[in-house]
């Protein structure tokens, strides 16, 4: 059993990377086993899952878990009653979903605007989280708001920081903002917004 409609996201992480692409829909597949290529055997059974906006790692992984041993349930009868079929995967619409690297855990303001950060929030922090630096430190992103599509008036660099309402947001490309409630300095305990803002956020500051 993979967890995608392959053959999209052969690979370690296909579940992070629908997420971290804002897919809308994935799925499982039930596939024969090739030996000598990964994920790459016939396929089974597919179902497609729909993926909610507010839908994390643990969450979509919980629906794929459910979706996908009841296919393989199925696959196991069909085996015993002589009707299993399979179908050969397309190689012209193969795409790899490689392990995790922490590059990709370290968020780049200038390149991800406040959505796509979003999605790698999504995505990730449940199994090793985000970050970026701070002060020469590594600064986890634990909790972030979806965006509301606040733009900036101001023209911030990218990774600037501004206090709204209590609220702390971080300005991302394209002038696009997102709110972060709770973060851990490397070496801190972690803490919320609003201590951070009063710790930190009297002068102009802004992350990296």
């Amino acid at each position: 059993m993979h967890p995608s409609l392959l053959p999209k996201y052969r690979g370690a992480a296909p579940i992070q990377k629908a997420l971290m692409n804002g897919d809308m829909e994935t799925g499982v597949s039930i596939i024969k086993v090739d030996p000598n290529k990964f994920d790459a055997g016939d396929i089974v059974k597919q179902q497609v899952v729909q993926i909610s906006p507010k839908d994390t790692f643990k969450s979509l992984a919980d629906s794929l878990i459910s979706v996908g041993s009841e296919k393989l349930l199925e696959s196991i009868r069909d085996i015993r009653d002589g009707k299993l079929l399979s179908v050969p995967q397309d190689p012209k619409n193969v795409s790899m979903a490689r392990k995790i690297q922490d590059s990709d855990r370290k968020i780049s303001w200038s390149l991800l605007d406040a959505r796509e950060v979003w999605n790698r929030w999504r995505a990730l922090s449940e199994n090793g989280g985000i970050f970026c630096m701070f002060r020469g430190k590594r600064l986890k992103l634990l909790k972030l708001q979806d965006p509301n599509g606040l733009r900036d008036s101001e023209m911030l660099e990218p990774g600037s920081l501004r206090v709204v309402d209590g609220r702390l947001l971080i300005r991302c490309k394209t002038g696009s903002f997102i709110e972060c409630t709770q973060l851990q300095i490397e070496g801190k305990n972690p803490v919320e917004a609003t201590s951070f803002i009063h710790g930190y956020c009297q002068n102009d500051v802004s992350f990296e």
